[in-house]
């Protein structure tokens, strides 16, 4: 991913950008020393949230703004072909109506009243979600194999489909074998829904 964005700096000319790895919870960024940040599937993904948004709070300006995607709790988006293609295989391979939204136990991410009230709790002022809904572009059968094996893999490691991951590699050959003879066409669009909680940060002067 970061091989991948520091091409794109340099094919699309982003102008004052530097790309690093840095650990979310503790990045070692200066303080007050940003006016906007924003986290992509990062605070359902990444193990302690909470000292992800302290964090944010650290290295903000006062004012500075936080934006975030999260997911939608009636978000298709990748799971319809990946449902139908795990029925097509030769193994038993159970594939929930409802996945799992988030990799860990603290809060409920997914859920937009909580997601305002919890950026509430941790200081964040006149926060606001509104939900993105509309469609994702998929090129071919391989596109979308190469873009959601990786999430494909990890959700399969939270629903403990053992054959899944033990057969990936003849599975990701299926996926493929399916999605094209699903599709027929070379392109589609998907269906896609987040939620995007944005929020301001301001110091408390009391």
């Amino acid at each position: 991913m970061v091989d991948l964005v520091k091409e794109r700096v340099q094919a699309e000319g982003w102008l004052n950008t530097e790309v690093r790895l840095l650990d979310a919870t503790k990045t070692g960024l200066p303080a007050d020393s940003f006016t906007h940040i924003g986290l992509c599937m990062a605070l359902n993904i990444i193990q302690d949230p909470d000292a992800v948004l302290a964090d944010c709070k650290r290295i903000l300006k006062p004012g500075g703004m936080l934006g975030a995607t999260l997911p939608h709790p009636n978000g298709v988006f990748w799971t319809a072909d990946m449902r139908s293609a795990f029925r097509s295989f030769p193994f038993p391979a159970p594939f929930p109506d409802t996945l799992p939204t988030q990799m860990h136990d603290q809060g409920h991410w997914s859920d937009q009243d909580w997601v305002i009230n919890h950026l509430e709790e941790q200081g964040f002022k006149d926060v606001k979600v509104k939900a993105a809904i509309g469609t994702y572009y998929v090129k071919s059968a391989e596109h979308y194999v190469t873009s959601w094996s990786r999430t494909s893999c990890a959700e399969c490691r939270i629903l403990d489909h053992d054959p899944f991951w033990a057969f990936f590699v003849p599975h990701k050959i299926s996926l493929v074998q399916h999605c094209a003879t699903k599709w027929v066409t070379d392109a589609v669009n998907g269906p896609l829904a987040h939620w995007c909680p944005a929020s301001g940060w301001q110091w408390d002067e009391s």
